[in-house]
């Protein structure tokens, strides 16, 4: 008997949660188990939201059957992200053509392309304009003022590769792109300009501190965004200067801004980097008289990794709690239904206790009661 084995690894860089990673998992493997009735199962780094790994098996008594199995499956699966169209247009030189390739996948039931070939393509594409300047330059013109979404994704990770020999230009062409119209190229500049952050700290932190003032609510929250993305290259001593570029924007109006400054950026974001460090901040913030900083600030414990932070978190709770803020009262009740997850007795025995407390019992009935399983 022959055993012919497989294993396919995706890059998915927009995936932020295991629940996202899983729906992609269950779709690939049943379209695959399905049409070559083969063994196949996620087996790898099942923990880590933006690497899947599917392995896939079949047995026969012929060694070329199964190799012929595994390659039809690798075709298949880079047929079926349009991979295929994609390079032949890159072939050609055709940067219309890349698009269009791109658009014509269905993505969440609309025309244009998953997350996971958008890296690809961006990644292909550095690579075969690598060392072709003026090449480059022409294919980032192209993508970056076409009028499809997609397009200018793409333009946002290749200008990546670009910045070496032109800063200037790509951190100009990258702030276009931050206040473009449509949110996935916003979210792509924002990771574009993490990516900058990353490589070139102190020049590009100060563009962004212009940019926290900015008129646009879109650029000020491309800071956010920038911030969010570095942070994923886990470098704790950068942590301080990043609380320090954020800490004007907790005072930020706009929910499109906040709404991903507190719960993400800096609870999912620099409080896994430097608990420590965040943590201090956070208690030093949860002093001010801005509401909006306040919300922040408890927020910051309603995401997945600040909600681990229970014991930090508790005293900070307690401040917040007192305060007559419908818009802090909300943010403390959710912080305490996502860290009741995991400290259950314990952040029900503050509930219970706030309820009797004058100061906080409206916050406590805000909370809710403990549901029964």
């Amino acid at each position: 008997m022959v055993v012919g084995t497989c294993e396919l690894i995706f890059h998915l860089p927009e995936n932020h949660s295991l629940k996202g990673k899983r729906q992609v998992s269950r779709s690939l493997v049943q379209r695959i188990r399905s049409r070559f009735n083969v063994s196949v199962a996620e087996v790898a780094d099942q923990d880590r939201w933006q690497t899947l790994a599917i392995g896939v098996t079949c047995a026969s008594n012929d060694s070329r059957y199964a190799n012929e199995v595994m390659s039809k499956i690798v075709d298949y699966v880079e047929d079926h992200n349009g991979l295929s169209a994609v390079l032949a247009s890159l072939a050609r030189d055709d940067p219309s053509g890349v698009v269009a390739a791109l658009d014509g996948q269905l993505h969440h039931g609309r025309p244009g392309s998953p997350a996971a070939l958008r890296q690809q393509v961006g990644e292909r594409l550095a690579i075969a304009l690598a060392e072709q300047s003026g090449r480059v330059t022409r294919w980032i013109d192209a993508l970056a003022t076409a009028s499809s979404p997609t397009a200018r994704q793409v333009a946002c990770l290749l200008l990546a590769s670009r910045y070496p020999e032109d800063p200037i230009g790509v951190l100009r062409t990258a702030e276009l792109l931050a206040d473009d119209p449509h949110w996935e190229v916003r979210e792509a500049a924002g990771g574009l300009l993490g990516s900058l952050l990353d490589r070139d700290f102190d020049r590009i932190r100060g563009r962004l501190e212009v940019l926290r003032s900015a008129k646009s609510e879109n650029l000020r929250r491309a800071v956010v965004l920038a911030v969010k993305y570095a942070a994923r290259r886990d470098k704790p001593e950068r942590v301080a200067d990043l609380l320090r570029l954020l800490e004007p924007l907790l005072r930020d109006p706009e929910p499109y801004v906040r709404r991903n400054l507190g719960p993400y950026t800096i609870g999912d974001a620099l409080l896994r980097v430097d608990p420590k460090e965040t943590l201090k901040a956070l208690k030093d913030w949860s002093r001010d008289r801005d509401q909006t900083v306040r919300w922040n600030v408890a927020m910051a414990f309603s995401s997945a990794i600040g909600s681990f932070h229970w014991p930090a978190a508790k005293s900070i709770l307690e401040r917040l709690a007192k305060g007559p803020e419908p818009l802090v009262r909300n943010a403390v009740a959710k912080a305490m239904r996502r860290c009741r997850q995991r400290y259950t007795e314990e952040v029900e025995e503050t509930r219970l206790r706030w309820r009797k407390d004058g100061e906080r019992a409206a916050t406590a009935e805000l909370v809710g009661p403990l549901k029964k399983r």
